[in-house]
């Protein structure tokens, strides 16, 4: 409870003639509140703001977890869409990779047959 002027008035008057140092004595007054909204919080008043905080803490703490969740949820999604399109590129790249081998062979072979035939045609080999 805040102290009146008066009452702090008082107090001072006669505290100072107690102790002959009215700066001791202004030093000792000022850790009594002048005013209700100077009040030193009491300890359940500390305990309910404290335990609010916490609270806020602990829904912090779920929202973090539950953005947490998501973000892994959302890297296997992502994950396995590029195992995927890696998987399908991989492929692809391989059946043209085989088409062209197969175009080259023949080709060669057609090339190698033709020019055995030219051969044979000019009476070189055979």
């Amino acid at each position: 409870m805040a102290l009146t002027e008066r009452s702090r008035a008082a107090l001072f008057r006669g505290l100072s003639d107690l102790l002959d140092d009215e700066e001791a004595v202004g030093e000792l007054l000022g850790y009594f509140p002048a005013r209700d909204a100077d009040e030193p919080a009491s300890r359940d008043v500390v305990d309910a703001r404290i335990g609010g905080l916490e609270a806020r803490f602990d829904a912090l703490d779920a929202r973090i977890d539950a953005l947490d969740v998501r973000m892994r949820a959302g890297f296997e999604i992502v994950d396995a869409r590029m195992a995927t399109g890696f998987a399908e590129q991989r492929e692809a790249m391989t059946s043209a990779l085989h088409a062209e081998v197969r175009t080259m062979t023949r080709w060669a072979v057609g090339t190698i047959v033709a020019a055995v035939g030219l051969l044979v045609a000019l009476g070189i080999i055979g």
